[in-house]
């Protein structure tokens, strides 16, 4: 059977293709320029790589025309359509029956281990050798010595290359103190597609060791939950940002339990569909907290904005866009920092998130449960950095923050 000939009988899947999120990353081979596709859920091991010029072509593939009526639009042969759509489907990139099997082969390899791989962290050698590298990022930076109790925290999702400063500042509070029973990681959705705010029963493995699930607090949120809160749990395995954090905390605190949830930014103009809504999980999640008891440590996973060339601008970041860029952002951390969710949100949809600032719909979360918690807590800002992710005509910025929020210690 040819199954690159249009003609053929297809899946209804391959005949219509839709393309899976994924990323697309230049890349040199031979000299030449090609484009890599990367899944960020890693189904089947593998990268394809694509000529620049059907890169044209990927952009119709959203489920709305026929592989015939693509090539149709295209003026391109419809043999070449469908072999790309095969080829695509045969590494699980287009929605269907292929990547769903595929889901859930992946699914159950992790549901076996009980916890998700290092990923972002692996990088940093054994655990000794990652221990000695964060020590030494902390010994590097200073403290801000808070006064006062950590309760919450933002730090960045950035790789530690770029951000390893902020991380440490932003963590020095907790590093000093008294070890939470337990951790609370929110962080935005780079490339869930699912239907409401996606949480997991998985723990979590650094290159320091396993922050195993926090089974309490999960047993309480299925109660209030149910199964919805982890139909997306997959979408966990591409945010990297959830994992980066614990490190800080294990080198001191060891292998805390761990509770993380996925909150995609559409939801703060969207319904969720048949997931789980913003406020059914806030409400969730604060009553199984309180009910719970204990010291929780709350973490907000994100960077903030994306300026240049690489995330759609079409000039290159100067010194002058980057003293716009640093004006806007102090002013949206300012709206943060006073602590009033929606007061933070509609100053970030002012001007329709112009810098395309990640992470706001975990931000808000994470002010609505400090002020439900810890009505006293106070946040303040620790550090503020724009890193290059591009230099020359294509010079590009992602902005980060550290911010912990603090309550009174008791005497």
């Amino acid at each position: 059977m040819n199954d690159s000939n249009p003609e053929v009988p297809q899946p209804e899947h391959v005949s219509r293709p839709r393309l899976r999120p994924v990323q697309v990353l230049p890349t040199q081979q031979n000299g030449q320029t090609i484009l890599a596709l990367r899944d960020p859920l890693q189904l089947a091991g593998q990268t394809m790589a694509i000529p620049p010029q059907a890169l044209g072509m990927l952009q119709h593939f959203r489920g709305e025309k026929t592989v015939v009526e693509i090539g149709e639009a295209l003026k391109a042969p419809s043999e070449k359509v469908l072999e790309l759509a095969v080829a695509l489907d045969r590494l699980g990139l287009l929605e269907g029956p292929t990547a769903e099997a595929l889901e859930d082969a992946k699914l159950k390899q992790l549901l076996e281990a009980g916890h998700f791989p290092p990923r972002s962290t692996q990088g940093l050698g054994n655990s000794e050798i990652a221990k000695a590298a964060i020590r030494g990022w902390f010994a590097e930076t200073e403290d801000p010595e808070l006064s006062g109790v950590p309760v919450a925290l933002l730090a960045p999702s950035l790789s530690y290359s770029q951000a390893w400063e902020v991380f440490a500042g932003a963590w020095h509070p907790v590093r000093s103190g008294s070890a939470p029973d337990r951790v609370v990681v929110l962080g935005p959705a780079h490339a869930s597609i699912g239907k409401g705010i996606s949480g997991t029963k998985l723990g979590i493995a650094t290159a320091l060791g396993v922050c195993p699930a926090d089974q309490e607090l999960l047993q309480l949120l299925q109660e209030k939950l149910g199964d919805s809160y982890y139909q997306d749990e997959l979408d966990h395995f591409a945010e990297h940002g959830l994992e980066s954090q614990l490190p800080w905390l294990q080198e001191q605190h060891g292998n805390i339990p761990v509770t993380a949830a996925i909150l995609p930014d559409r939801l703060l103009d969207q319904d969720s569909e048949d997931g789980v809504g913003p406020q059914e999980f806030i409400s969730a999640i604060s009553e199984s907290l309180t009910q719970l008891g204990g010291q929780t440590l709350l973490v907000v996973s994100t960077d903030l904005a994306h300026a240049g060339p690489q995330f759609g601008e079409p000039r290159a970041v100067d010194e002058n866009r980057r003293v716009d860029v640093e004006q806007r952002d102090r002013e949206l951390l300012g709206r943060f920092l006073d602590g009033e969710a929606d007061a933070f949100v509609e100053a970030v949809k002012w001007d329709k998130n112009a810098l395309r600032w990640t992470g706001v719909h975990a931000m808000s979360a994470a002010l609505q449960l400090t002020k439900m918690m810890h009505p006293e807590a106070s946040w303040e800002l620790v550090d503020y950095k724009q890193a290059d992710t591009a230099t020359g005509e294509q010079a590009s910025i992602i902005s980060i923050a550290g911010a912990v929020a603090m309550v009174p210690a008791q005497a």
